[in-house]
């Protein structure tokens, strides 16, 4: 008998657990991160004759060409916007948005913002 009540028990505070934990995961499915992440937009072109002067975030002159030409390139491709800014936090993390970085910060082989993985001797079969 007392293995009853115990089940009972068990089941009264189980299903209430369950229930609310489908309602916030069903909450989470429908305005998560995922589907912020999708209202990006359209990737946007950057005109490169009205790129500031001034530094931005420690990024200035070729750095900041560069990085609008990766986005740029991105939206000639039909990218999103998440995809441009992928691209160019990408290109900030490689090259620090440089083209020609100086040979002793550079890997045998870069020569752009975005070594590919030829470059970095991956990916290549033969």
């Amino acid at each position: 008998m007392a293995k009853q009540g115990g089940l009972g028990v068990a089941a009264v505070v189980a299903v209430p657990l369950i229930l609310v934990g489908t309602l916030v995961a069903g909450i989470l499915l429908v305005f998560g991160p995922a589907q912020q992440a999708g209202a990006c937009g359209p990737g946007q072109t950057v005109d490169l004759t009205q790129l500031p002067e001034d530094a931005v975030a420690g990024y200035s002159g070729a750095q900041l060409t560069n990085a609008a030409y990766v986005m740029n390139a991105a939206s000639a491709l039909g990218l999103d916007r998440a995809a441009q800014i992928i691209g160019v936090m990408t290109a900030m993390g490689e090259s620090s948005l440089y083209v020609g970085r100086p040979r002793r910060h550079r890997r045998p082989g870069q020569s752009g913002t975005l070594p590919t993985a030829r470059q970095r001797g991956l990916g290549v079969s033969r």
